[in-house]
């Protein structure tokens, strides 16, 4: 046999009404086999008891903030976190690779480390911006998937970038990745960068795609004051 309380426990997750929207809940809540006798003094009997409350509710914004950061610590929070981690299987990797796959090592560490962070670097401001210009969870994962898919057919991972025609060969040049593709396997087999304006690019594309978020951030943060 189950007995229960009249008392209601709520759980939200924080999409009640959207900035703007006025919002009415009603919570209906029967027990149809409750506790013969009150929980505590001046309390409802709960046995074949039924009540309701209606709540209203204004969405007032979006944003949540649970500490007083500016809109560059919260972004630099997020980037040392997820860089963190990014660094971590880059670490992992590389040294699967070298211990065992026997892959040559010729390049020095601090150069395959540079190379490697300025890489997670720009991924991190790369999805930094795609989470900034996303209005949900679903929109962001879809991005997500287009860049990813992208990154795979034009980086040369799959076809030499210079099998593409110039308007999309420009374009690959903007992911990431296309980059570390080619300066990593140049470091780690030749002992050397044979492109080294890569390294500055993968520096630039760091730097400007984390300007968007900044942006971003301190728009939706000032519209929550």
């Amino acid at each position: 046999m189950v007995t229960a309380q009249t008392d209601e426990i709520q759980v939200y997750d924080a999409v009640i009404a959207a900035p703007g929207v006025f919002n009415l809940m009603l919570h209906n809540n029967f027990t149809p086999n409750g506790m013969k006798a009150p929980a505590f003094p001046g309390g409802l009997i709960p046995d074949k008891s039924f009540n309701g409350v209606a709540e209203w509710a204004y969405g007032v914004t979006g944003w949540f903030r649970a500490g007083p950061l500016t809109a560059g610590e919260c972004v630099a929070g997020k980037a040392l976190a997820d860089g963190r981690f990014a660094g971590a299987v880059a670490f992992a990797t590389i040294a699967l690779l070298v211990v065992g796959f026997h892959i040559p090592f010729l390049a020095q560490p601090g150069w395959i480390a540079l190379v490697a962070g300025l890489l997670v670097a720009a991924s991190l401001g790369l999805g930094l911006v795609i989470a900034a210009v996303s209005d949900s969870e679903a929109q962001a994962v879809q991005l997500t998937l287009l860049v990813l898919l992208a990154s795979v057919f034009f980086s040369g991972f799959v076809l030499p970038v210079e099998d593409f025609i110039g308007p999309v060969r420009y374009l690959s040049y903007l992911l990431p990745v296309t980059h570390g593709i080619e300066t990593l396997p140049q470091a780690m087999l030749r002992g050397s960068v044979t492109s080294p304006w890569m390294r500055a690019v993968l520096a630039g594309v760091g730097l400007v795609l984390f300007v968007p978020s900044l942006f971003r951030c301190g728009r939706v943060r000032s519209h929550a004051h």
